[in-house]
C-alpha cells in the first residue's frame, strides 16, 4: 500500500520529443492545506531542461508530456 501511494505521488515516463529522450517527472506533495505539484524534464544525461508547479490534479501521460515538450515546456493551465 506504501509502494502504490509513492507510485501515485512521484510518477516519471520517458517520451521522444524532437530527436530527444527526456523524461518527465510529476512529483506531487500531499498537504492538507495547501496540495502542491511539480513537472519536470530532463535529458538523457540528467540535465534538467524545465520545472514548472501545476495542479496537484495534473494528469501525466505520454500525451500530455510530449505536448509539453514539445511546447517548449510552458507552464501547463
Amino acid at each position: 500500500q506504501e509502494q502504490q501511494l509513492h507510485a501515485a505521488l512521484h510518477q516519471n515516463l520517458t517520451i521522444t520529443a524532437g530527436d530527444q529522450r527526456i523524461t518527465v517527472s510529476l512529483d506531487i506533495e500531499p498537504d492538507d492545506d495547501n496540495p502542491s505539484a511539480t513537472l519536470s524534464a530532463h535529458d538523457e544525461s540528467g540535465e534538467a531542461l524545465a520545472q514548472v508547479p501545476v495542479s496537484p490534479g495534473f494528469k501525466l501521460n505520454r500525451a500530455s508530456a510530449t505536448a509539453w515538450a514539445e511546447g517548449g515546456y510552458p507552464k501547463p493551465r
